[in-house]
């Protein structure tokens, strides 16, 4: 591993326990992973693996890589290089704030509980970390005159109803569901097999692509106007 690693460990209880409970922590803390999983390919992180540990119910890990890198802008240049710089942070902070909450949105909708029962907040807490950083940011550029939109909260609200949505979308939670009975199953998965968790569950909704080659392509109104035009 590499100092640009990130964790993003899904502590989805306090209590660790050796009893029948175990199990549905276990079960939760796969949801929780799965959450995270697949928002992190949704933005386009290299992800290597996830991870639940039964023993250790309720823990459980993403490891993705996530680049450290300066900002490309220096707000010092003046008001266009510091309106790019806050459209630079502020798209970075985002993407970790939506993967951050798909975690627990996703444990919320897996036990069917408003996501502020959670008994862990560590995810949370980051998010809120990341929004005070982008705050004190956005106070700095007024106060230099910079436009730069809505304020931090109605921006994390935003986006904590964006990824609730994206989670409920029928072919996003049905790969959930899928990545997290595997993590059951196996403790341990690759990033091959969330993708293709995702790609069996899109499949599933849409339908795949008409490869046979008995296939009726000719019932395509497109198609048939080709065929007119050219007999």
């Amino acid at each position: 591993m590499t100092d640009s690693d990130k964790m993003n460990p899904g502590h989805s209880a306090v209590v660790v326990s050796v009893r029948p409970a175990k199990r549905t922590l276990v079960q939760v803390a796969a949801f929780h992973e799965a959450g995270h999983a697949l928002a992190a390919m949704r933005e386009g992180r290299p992800l290597l693996f996830v991870e639940i540990h039964p023993w250790h119910p309720g823990a459980g890990v993403t490891r993705q890589l996530v680049p450290r890198r300066r900002n490309r802008f220096n707000p010092a240049l003046g008001r266009g290089a510091a309106r790019a710089a806050w459209q630079d942070t502020l798209s970075r902070y985002l993407a970790s704030i939506r993967v951050l909450l798909a975690g627990p949105l996703a444990e919320a909708r897996a036990m069917n509980k408003p996501l502020r029962s959670l008994g862990s907040r560590q995810d949370l807490d980051e998010c809120e970390n990341l929004g005070r950083r982008l705050w004190h940011l956005q106070e700095f550029l007024k106060e230099h005159g910079v436009d730069t939109g809505p304020g931090v909260e109605e921006r994390f609200n935003r986006e904590r109803a964006r990824v609730r949505r994206w989670v409920a979308r029928r072919e996003n939670w049905d790969a959930i569901r899928s990545i997290a009975r595997l993590l059951v199953q196996r403790q341990r998965i690759s990033a091959r097999e969330v993708l293709q968790c995702y790609l069996s569950a899109r499949n599933a909704r849409q339908g795949g692509l008409p490869l046979d080659w008995d296939f009726d392509c000719w019932s395509s109104p497109v198609r048939r106007l080709t065929a007119r035009q050219t007999a």
